[in-house]
């Protein structure tokens, strides 16, 4: 931060061969080997380092930021950074006024705020992020802060979609994990969804089944009620006409019986006549 607008190239590192002696510092100046400053943990240290190695000189207002900042980078307590979040602020005049006044200094507080709340509250996260973005649009931390907290929002094509800007923009660490998790996330999505499309045509298909099962048994049944009735029908025509046959059989017989006995009456009495 304190470099931010000199010419100055600062990239994070590890101990430098000096451990248990940091935080170390190690400047390279052109032409010349890299001199490595060891103990370099208060704020004081890292201010007169500048002044005397590199030539800067912070400024009133600069320097009570960065201090502040510092103190913010090293707080283990998520309300006292909030406070001195605040208080940076508030040197600067306000929000409002740092935005316009101090587009930098408000960017850094910005990205600095949203990391901080990004795992309690994403939303608050997203809303700084997306802000400091606005405020620098060609710096990649506020980019890794949107994806950050898309992310934690489990918006994964939002996330991936910042984490690449950041990486067009120059940061090739953390906008790399983030990247690599959302395409995992992407994927492991995708499998979801495709097995949940899958398990659902799965069940329409035994519902649709399961309907033309039904709809097979029931005509099957239809089928064999009416054969039933067709066949009582035809058992009961079939009654009727025997029956039908019987009393006209019998009809017949009893007039034929009465027909003989009509003959037999008048042969009777032909005869009859004959003797007298």
């Amino acid at each position: 931060d304190l470099c931010a607008e000199t010419s100055i190239d600062v990239v994070p590192s590890v101990c430098q061969n000096h451990c248990g002696k940091g935080p170390n510092v190690t400047i390279f100046t052109k032409g010349k080997a890299g001199k490595v400053n060891e103990g370099i943990g208060p704020f004081k240290a890292i201010e007169k380092l500048l002044k005397v190695e590199v030539g800067i000189e912070l400024k009133s207002l600069q320097k009570q930021v960065a201090e502040i900042k510092y103190e913010i980078r090293r707080s283990k307590d998520s309300g006292d950074k909030a406070a001195k979040l605040a208080k940076a602020f508030k040197v600067l005049g306000g929000e409002e006024r740092a935005v316009v006044q101090e587009p930098r200094q408000a960017f850094q507080l910005l990205v600095m705020r949203a990391r901080d709340v990004v795992g309690s509250n994403p939303n608050a996260a997203l809303k700084d992020a997306q802000q400091a973005t606005e405020i620098c649009p060609d710096a990649a931390q506020g980019f890794v802060m949107v994806a950050s907290a898309f992310e934690k929002l489990g918006k994964w094509e939002e996330s991936l979609k910042a984490a690449e800007q950041a990486i067009e923009k120059g940061d090739a660490r953390d906008a790399t994990g983030i990247l690599k998790r959302m395409k995992d996330k992407m994927k492991e999505q995708a499998a979801k969804q495709a097995a949940a499309e899958a398990e659902e045509k799965a069940k329409q298909k035994a519902f649709e089944d399961e309907e033309r099962r039904e709809e097979a048994e029931n005509k099957n049944k239809r089928g064999a009620a009416k054969k039933k009735l067709e066949v009582a029908a035809a058992k009961k025509l079939e009654a009727e006409a025997q029956k039908k046959a019987k009393e006209e059989a019998k009809k017949l017989a009893a007039e034929q019986e009465a027909q003989r006995k009509a003959e037999e009456a008048e042969k009777a009495e032909e005869e009859a006549r004959k003797l007298a």
